[in-house]
C-alpha cells in the first residue's frame, strides 16, 4: 500500500519485506503495514535523514531529469541492513526506535534490520524476482489460493489477505523448488 509507495518499493520489493517481517516476528499483517508505514514516515523525517546520512546511506537520489526523488526502498532497507550489524546494542536500538518511531514498533524494526537468515535479500533475489518463473508460480498459486493481489495501471498493488497464509503458501513453493532441486 502507501507505505510501500512512499518507500519507492514495486510488488516484488513490498512482498518480500513482507515476507521477511513475517518469517522473523509471526506478527499480523496489519501491524507489518503499520510497521512500514510507521518507517517510511519516520526515515522521512530530519532526524531521520540524520541518522541515515551519518550511516552514508541518502534517503533521496535525483532523477534524469534533474528531480529530487525518494530512492528505492528495497535498496535502502538493505543498506540500513548492513550498516546496522556494524553497530553496537545501543546503537541498533536507537536507530531502530528512530525508524519506527514507537517502542512497539521498534521490536520490529529491529527485527527487519536485524534480519538473522538474509531472508530479504533472498526473497528479493530469488523467490520475488518479476522476472522468474517461481515468482509468476507464487502469483498464480496465491490468485487460485484466494489470496486477493490487485494491481493498479502503475503497478501499485494491494494485498488483502492473511499474512501468515501468504507466507506458508510462498514457504510450501519454496520447499518444493528446493526438493526438487536436490533430487
Amino acid at each position: 500500500g502507501s507505505a510501500f509507495r512512499a518507500l519507492n518499493m514495486n510488488v516484488s520489493e513490498a512482498m518480500a519485506a513482507i515476507a521477511t517481517l513475517s518469517t522473523a516476528t509471526g506478527l499480523t499483517g496489519s501491524t507489518i503495514g503499520m510497521t512500514f508505514k510507521s518507517i517510511a514516515t519516520n526515515l522521512d523525517t530530519k532526524k531521520g535523514r540524520q541518522a541515515l546520512e551519518a550511516l552514508n546511506i541518502k534517503l533521496y537520489e535525483f532523477d534524469d531529469t534533474g528531480k529530487k526523488v525518494v530512492r528505492n526502498g528495497a535498496q535502502v532497507i538493505m543498506e540500513l541492513q548492513d550498516a546496522f550489524k556494524n553497530l553496537n546494542e545501543e546503537g541498533q536500538r536507537n536507530l531502530a526506535y528512530l525508524i519506527a518511531g514507537g517502542k512497539y514498533q521498534a521490536n520490529a524494526a529491529m527485527a527487519l534490520l536485524r534480519d538473522t537468515g538474509g531472508n530479504f535479500k533472498k526473497f528479493l533475489t530469488e523467490f520475488f524476482d518479476i522476472k522468474s518463473n517461481l515468482f509468476r508460480r507464487i502469483i498464480t498459486f496465491l490468485v487460485f489460493a484466494e489470496i486477493a493481489v490487485f494491481y493498479n495501471d502503475k503497478g501499485v498493488f494491494s494485498l488483502r489477505a492473511n499474512i501468515k497464509r501468504i507466507t506458508i503458501t510462498i514457504f510450501k513453493i519454496v520447499c518444493r523448488r528446493k526438493k526438487t532441486a536436490f533430487s
